[in-house]
């Protein structure tokens, strides 16, 4: 049925949503802002609404999907679904799925009484005072579908007519939301695999071979020590379970104190901690990445309890920082890249993190981090890396002595 031959009460001018959808809502990129003006238009055009929200499933290793909720009086609120097994039973006991898998619209009036067989959700829906709440399907051009919900508070909820003239309108927001949305994922998995500064250059129109700039930063390069006996030992599998373990714990402390994960190479983690030019004693980004070493230390100490605890071996780790000056741009091929760090500083961090398994000292740091940092440094001795000109002093913290 065509909206032209449509029923539809007088209050409710859908002629109004598509005008905005149509001419308005390309000009907004913020997603958020774009569900909070859906949202105001509905509702200004006649069709009474207390809450509306926009999902997105992703694929994403983390992420199971998005939603992006308008409620009434509240500021707009953008919330990730974890990936995992909970989520999973959530929203096979939820009316989104009908629109996820099918494209079907799913209508729910809210009794005054709960009843026998609903979904979750309108336990929820009742305790806050709504009285009808529906789903609608948006098919976007990959022929997936996305969905909207809508909820009121009005007594008399919803009309047949009305719900249906909104879901006719769903082919005019399909191409806005798939906009934002692409944009979105792109820039959410580009953060999974080469970080969120990265990522936004990439995004940026940062693409080209060469492409970069020379930045200060801290440079911190660990490892997982005895990894050969580990993969001597270890089923496929379980080996793989364990770098994840090791992986997890430390990009955790890496990214919870401020630091960006570049790229995992074999068993070993690149990572940044930026500084601004010349940093000074007592640079904050020297401060973070201090902290974290200590705080991935902390992790794998506890995380070796639990797997001893199950029969499993203990683990270890060696950690290395340093301040220097590096490339941060894109290097590789003609048609394969890799947005990295690169130069001396990059090499000699390497060199000192490869100092852990002889030396046995969890945290190594050069003589130029050891200058900046407020902690109590003393000198391991002076070693002479392959590559590196010079001698070279390293450093550990004060407590573990020589």
């Amino acid at each position: 049925m065509s909206l032209e031959t449509l029923e539809i009460p007088e209050t409710f001018d859908t002629a109004q949503v598509e005008d905005w959808l149509v001419h308005a809502a390309g000009g907004i990129a913020d997603i958020e802002e774009l569900v909070a003006g859906l949202a105001t238009v509905i509702d200004g055009a006649g069709l009474h609404i207390d809450r509306l929200s926009v999902g997105v499933p992703f694929l994403l290793p983390h992420i199971l999907g998005m939603q992006v909720l308008w409620a009434r009086g509240s500021p707009v609120e953008r919330r990730h679904i974890p990936a995992g097994p909970d989520s999973i039973r959530q929203l096979e006991d939820s009316p989104v799925k009908a629109a996820y898998q099918d494209g079907r619209t799913t209508r729910c009036r809210i009794s005054p009484e709960p009843q026998e067989g609903e979904y979750p959700i309108i336990a929820d829906l009742r305790a806050e005072g709504f009285s009808d709440y529906a789903v609608l399907a948006v098919r976007f051009s990959d022929q997936t579908f996305k969905a909207l919900t809508i909820a009121t508070r009005a007594p008399e909820g919803f009309t047949d007519a009305s719900l249906e003239a909104l879901g006719g309108l769903m082919v005019n927001l399909a191409p806005v939301l798939e906009v934002r949305t692409l944009r979105y994922l792109a820039r959410s998995l580009l953060n999974v695999y080469v970080g969120p500064t990265a990522s936004g250059r990439v995004l940026d129109g940062e693409v080209q071979r060469g492409e970069g700039a020379q930045i200060d930063a801290v440079i911190w390069f660990c490892d997982l020590r005895g990894s050969t006996d580990l993969a001597n030992t270890l089923e496929g599998a379980e080996l793989i379970g364990l770098l994840n373990e090791f992986f997890g714990e430390v990009t955790s402390a890496i990214t919870d104190h401020g630091g960006e994960v570049l790229k995992f190479i074999g068993d070993s983690v690149l990572a940044i901690f930026p500084c601004g030019e010349r940093p000074p004693v007592g640079c904050p980004s020297v401060a973070r990445a201090e902290s974290a070493a200590r705080d991935a230390l902390q992790r794998i100490a506890a995380l070796n309890t639990k797997m001893v605890a199950n029969g499993g071996q203990a683990i270890g780790m060696g950690v290395a920082l340093h301040v220097g000056r590096v490339f941060f741009g894109n290097v590789g091929g003609e048609d394969r890249l890799d947005f990295t760090v690169i130069g001396p500083a990059v090499n000699l961090a390497s060199r000192i993190e490869s100092l852990s398994g002889d030396t046995g000292k969890q945290l190594l740091v050069s003589e130029d981090f050891a200058k900046l940092t407020l902690g109590a440094y003393q000198a391991l001795g002076s070693f002479h890396f392959k590559g590196i000109g010079g001698w070279q002093t390293v450093y550990v913290p004060a407590e573990t002595g020589n």
